[in-house]
């Protein structure tokens, strides 16, 4: 399998201090699946600017090191963040900010619509002895995102070939390609300006927010399908709606759904609903009285009541979130890797010696990769990375018993996770397993001693799916 192309964009003021620095942790032995490429390494007599643009046009991931210099350098600008934010949406590549340094944002929207890291949008300068433990975690984000790019090759290859999966990889396919949603089309003048109004939102979450969907009809198409009979719209309504992933439908009162065009629309979607295990239909009930007289029969759709646009986007995002747990359920089958979640205090076991010949022992397996608890990481996000894993492991050292107890109570809820262990360092080993860990629930690795045939149950557990 071919390497991720990594590019680095950055300003030469960050080349003394902060290029070492991360070329420190974002290096081939720390993210083996990647090819790291900024323009140190053009070659003598090469033309650098061709060179640059080669390897940007070619990146599957850039990231961008964000300083006031950065933002002020005329070349990086107009021939690199440029492009790059172009290639980000058209989805060509993935686009990572790293806070640098203190700068000013303001003017750039289209950066402070992505995900950067720090997640916090604390700057790297300002941590003193904590940014390691922050480059750490760019290090982890770049595995991550290396594994992604990966799995779809391998959905895509699936396709190509026509193999025993390549209708689900299809299906994955085609469920990650869709990026609109269907608005319809009210009869009602009170419809027609909340519809109108909702577009001009969406504008404005995808200039500003990087917001991935489009909303269809747009103000001008409706406009023209006005004009149209009702079997012409219902013609377009239909094929705008097989395209769509979720369709919203503006009800002003019941009558709406009583018949005419408001309730031909409604009824396609439900078909599509019946259908297809992910399409969703939302229903927006501008009059928040006419609830009772539809709750029978909208009880089956999610419903946002009231003119509050932002219950609607909170809507979407929750649908997004349920769209994206089935899909990567899809995508295991087409990943090579099976990832453990190692959860351990970063602050007081990072350097402990045995947590790391834990994590290196998982990994000299074939295809096994470790993801881990980073500085600050909050309860939630590390049960939100544990269920990207197959496989869960606590690594109780020098930490006090509180931390443990609430990881051990977030692993125990981890029904999908298909192995569990924990692993208890030597000091008191005794007294921590009687006081602290439900044996019972996880494979224990005693220290040391036990350290190899703890593993290699572990892992056999994670295989076999036991």
């Amino acid at each position: 399998m071919s390497k991720i192309n990594l590019f680095i964009s950055y300003s030469h003021k960050e080349k003394e201090q902060y290029i070492p620095e991360l070329l420190n942790y974002v290096n081939e032995q720390n993210c083996s699946k990647i090819d790291i490429w900024y323009d140190e390494k053009i070659s003598p007599g090469n033309e650098w600017d061709d060179a640059i643009k080669d390897k940007l046009n070619n990146a599957d991931v850039v990231l961008l090191l964000l300083s006031q210099s950065f933002l002020m350098s005329k070349y990086v600008r107009d021939n690199e963040l440029e492009v790059a934010i172009k290639r980000h949406k058209s989805g060509a590549c993935r686009v990572i900010p790293i806070f640098i340094r203190k700068c000013f944002l303001d003017n750039y929207p289209q950066i402070k619509g992505l995900q950067g890291l720090p997640r916090d949008m604390s700057f790297i300068s300002d941590m003193g002895e904590e940014k390691w433990g922050y480059y750490t975690e760019i290090v982890q984000q770049l595995n991550d995102i290396a594994h992604d790019i990966e799995t779809n090759r391998n959905i895509s290859k699936s396709i190509i070939d026509k193999g025993e999966k390549a209708g689900s990889a299809k299906e994955i396919e085609q469920l990650s390609d869709k990026r609109k949603i269907f608005l319809s089309i009210p009869d009602s003048d009170e419809g027609k300006k909340k519809r109108r109004d909702f577009i001009i939102q969406v504008e404005g979450k995808i200039k500003y927010e990087s917001w991935p969907y489009e909303v269809v009809p747009g103000i001008m198409e409706a406009e023209e399908l006005y004009k149209k009979s009702a079997e012409e719209i219902m013609q377009s309504a239909r094929s705008m709606l097989s395209k769509s992933l979720y369709s919203i439908h503006i009800i002003t009162s019941e009558k709406d759904l009583a018949g005419g065009i408001n309730k031909e629309q409604y009824d396609e979607a439900q078909k599509l609903v019946m259908d297809s295990p992910f399409f969703k239909s939302i229903v927006w009930l501008l009059n928040s009285e006419i609830k009772a007289q539809l709750d029978k029969k909208v009880s089956m759709n999610p419903i946002t009541t009231g003119n509050d646009y932002d219950n609607i986007f909170e809507l979407i995002r929750s649908l997004d979130t349920e769209k994206e747990k089935k899909l990567k359920e899809l995508k295991k089958d087409f990943s090579l890797e099976k990832k453990v979640y190692m959860f351990y205090d970063f602050t007081k076991d990072h350097n402990n010696n045995l947590r790391i010949k834990l994590k290196s022992k998982i990994e000299e397996n074939e295809n096994m990769a470790v993801r881990f608890s980073l500085p600050n990481a909050t309860l939630e996000k590390e049960r939100e990375d544990l269920e990207k894993c197959e496989g869960g492991c606590i690594f109780y050292g020098c930490t006090d018993p509180q931390w443990f107890i609430y990881r051990q109570s977030i692993l125990l809820d981890a029904g999908y996770t298909q192995s569990k262990a924990v692993c208890v360092d030597e000091p008191e080993i005794d007294i921590k397993i009687q006081r602290d860990v439900s044996k019972n629930a996880f494979m224990l690795i005693k220290g040391q001693t036990d350290l190899d045939f703890g593993v290699k149950n572990f892992l056999e557990r994670l295989k076999n799916k036991v």
